[in-house]
């Protein structure tokens, strides 16, 4: 087994009908948070750097950012999901992903960055471990699974790029 395969001889713990539906729901609202942090900083970025006085160097920066922790926080995935288990792994990374949402969310550079880097990293392993994880659960649906996995990330870039200005101009009253 290569480092980046997780072991596709645990079975899932279900085998109900119900409880592979809500897996199969829990994995596409996952998948569908995971492109969220692209668009919206992009939507955003006249504003944010007139607020927090953002040379065009700086504001390129953290727009890289998300991108260049896909690759460097990647690796560490299947590491984490043998330690922790696959499910357990995602579930912890998403409340990093949630934390360093909301801290981009602060105001403020440090903030920002640090939010940046947390959800790019976040974004990176559960990258890496839902396919993993439809491979292993929904061996004999994959292909409906990874349809709706990379729909529900495309599904969640669309809609952070269509509501990001309205809703921060609703919250800003801009």
């Amino acid at each position: 087994m290569s480092s980046l395969e997780i072991d596709s001889t645990v079975t899932p713990s279900y085998s109900h009908a119900k409880t592979l539906i809500f897996w199969a729901c829990s994995l596409i609202l996952v998948a569908f948070n995971l492109r969220t942090i692209f668009p919206s900083f992009g939507a955003s970025m006249p504003e944010i750097r007139q607020s927090l006085h953002l040379s065009s160097g700086l504001a390129s920066l953290i727009t890289t950012l998300p991108v260049l922790c896909l690759g460097l926080f990647a690796p560490f995935a299947p590491k984490l999901a043998q330690k922790l288990g696959i499910e357990r792994t995602i579930f912890i990374i998403m409340f990093v992903l949630a934390v360093g949402i909301l801290l981009r969310g602060t105001g403020e550079l440090n903030g920002l960055l640090t939010g940046t880097i947390l959800a790019g990293g976040a974004i990176a392993i559960i990258n890496v471990l839902l396919p993993s994880l439809i491979k292993r659960d929904f061996s004999q649906s994959i292909g409906l699974m990874s349809g709706l996995y990379a729909m529900a990330l495309l599904g969640g870039a669309a809609v952070a790029a269509g509501t990001t200005l309205p809703l921060q101009q609703f919250f800003h009253g801009d």
